[in-house]
């Protein structure tokens, strides 16, 4: 597989000078600006605000989805190590950082796996529109800016796509299984289910995404137990709680990138510092919905009456 994808390469880097022909200052801008909507952290946003704002359930089965395609697709990189087209020629013109192999493309991969996911479950005209035209656009942005291979963006948009058809089929399954289970035993299938499905990949992407979805998962059934808010909190709660819950999570971020730099680290504990993405799991559906309640920017709906007895 490997050796028919560098045979691809010299087509692919013929393609992206032929666009970057025709580029300019203003397309420069509009596709960074569209290659951002295919950034971690423009899907971060997404996702926690359907946590907190619309529907946590929903918003976690997302967040899992995209989770796990993340970790896939890093898997897939560091097992084929394509290196990115400006590494291979200089003609070619980088107009965005990017770090990491190549094959496949991690934002075409991830608009692919988000929005056919949103338009498929929501039913929602701004979302077929999104899954319409979102994704081709922010597949070619990679290739305009250089950072990507043609082949890159259409095997990204083409594993999103099969992701979304098993995990339609798979997930209500699974709930349904679940469901039937003490907590015990779903917490300890939240800590293993993630770690089982990244051993075959063992890269630190990987592993960093298995442990995101571990402390989403332990988060979300704890927070089930012993919270239980609600959303649709309306206009004014709502960007309280995004509010509130995006400065904790870059705190969390930031704090432990401020500390540990990870160019001065060593291999063990970059390994360790993995668990961060735990840390914001369990923040972003345990912590944070706590403080919301404690802020008045929520209601627990468990049987105690308030939030602060039961954590």
């Amino acid at each position: 597989m490997s050796r028919l994808l560098w045979q691809w390469i010299p087509p692919g880097i013929d393609v992206i000078v032929a666009i970057q022909a025709a580029s300019g200052q203003m397309l420069d801008s509009v596709f960074r600006a569209i290659t951002f909507l295919g950034d971690q952290y423009a899907f971060l946003g997404l996702v926690v605000c359907l946590c907190w704002c619309v529907d946590k359930r929903y918003g976690l089965r997302t967040a899992l989805l995209l989770l796990f395609s993340a970790c896939l697709n890093g898997g897939l990189k560091e097992v084929l190590q394509i290196p990115r087209p400006f590494l291979v020629s200089s003609v070619v013109q980088p107009k965005v950082t990017a770090l990491g192999y190549a094959f496949p493309s991690g934002h075409a991969q991830l608009a692919a796996t988000l929005w056919p996911w949103l338009a498929r479950t929501l039913r929602n005209r701004w979302m077929i529109l999104g899954a319409v035209a979102l994704v081709p656009l922010i597949a070619f942005s990679r290739v305009y800016l250089g950072v990507h291979y043609p082949q890159d963006v259409l095997a990204g948009m083409a594993v999103g796509l099969v992701l979304v058809y098993l995990y339609s089929w798979l997930q209500p399954r699974l709930e349904a299984w679940t469901a039937t289970r003490t907590l015990i035993l779903q917490l300890a299938g939240a800590i293993v289910l993630p770690l089982a499905m990244i051993l075959p990949l063992r890269t630190d992407d990987a592993l960093a995404g298995a442990l995101g979805l571990a402390g989403l998962g332990i988060g979300y059934l704890l927070e089930r137990r012993w919270i239980d808010f609600r959303g649709n909190p309306g206009f004014v709660r709502s960007v309280g709680r995004l509010a509130v819950g995006l400065t904790v999570l870059a705190g969390i971020f930031m704090g432990l990138d401020t500390a540990f730099p990870p160019d001065k680290m060593s291999k063990l504990l970059q390994t360790f510092l993995a668990l961060r993405f735990a840390c914001v799991g369990l923040a972003a559906t345990l912590a944070i919905p706590w403080l919301f309640v404690r802020l008045n920017l929520a209601t627990a709906q468990s049987g105690s009456a308030t939030a602060s007895e039961q954590v």
